[in-house]
């Protein structure tokens, strides 16, 4: 099988059963926002600072999907439904999520940047790597920069590569190739 040590943070994982989405107000209390889930993680702040998109966990043997909740924890509901685990939202300028969504169709994870409307509707698969589409970050242009993980069976070692795309899917520029250099020998 191939090595995956590098990619294990990043991937749906027990790793952050446990963790919890919390909030740490000026007085120097904090509330957590995710009490009751198993893990939560991945958390991205809408533009008018009064929701909260996260990856999260119900119970440990549930797969990740992405919730969304009030800063107080108020109005907590699930916002995509799938059969996969799915990871790393962020809120859209459009007012669709964006997401990583993981599927196994070979013995090596893949995921891809899928978006929708807040409530789930209007899926749309954005990018049709092979590998692993991860950690997406919206930019000051609208644009989204995301890493790419592929597997280099020669090395037998995973390598990201910083890509980024248009929030309709259109676009995809590639930033960095980790491939080149004197890791690829």
């Amino acid at each position: 099988d191939q090595d995956i040590r590098n990619l294990r943070p990043f991937l749906p994982t027990d790793r952050a059963i446990r963790s919890r989405i919390a909030l740490l107000h000026r007085d120097g209390k904090v509330a957590v926002l995710t009490e009751g889930f198993a893990g939560a993680r991945d958390p991205d702040v809408s533009f008018d600072a009064a929701t909260i998109l996260f990856a999260g966990r119900r119970k440990a043997s549930d797969r990740w999907t992405i919730y969304e909740t009030a800063l107080d924890g108020s109005r907590l509901r699930q916002t995509v439904d799938l059969l996969e685990d799915c990871l790393d939202p962020i809120y859209l300028p459009d007012g669709r999520i964006l997401f990583s969504r993981f599927t196994k169709k070979t013995k090596s994870p893949e995921a891809a940047l899928f978006a929708c409307r807040p409530d789930g509707s209007e899926l749309q698969r954005l990018t049709f790597h092979f590998g692993i589409d991860l950690g997406a970050s919206l930019l000051q242009d609208g644009r989204v920069l995301f890493t790419n993980w592929r597997y280099n069976e020669k090395l037998g070692r995973w390598f990201p590569r910083l890509f980024t795309i248009s929030s309709d899917g259109t676009g995809v520029t590639a930033i960095r190739e980790a491939l080149s250099g004197p890791d690829a020998r």
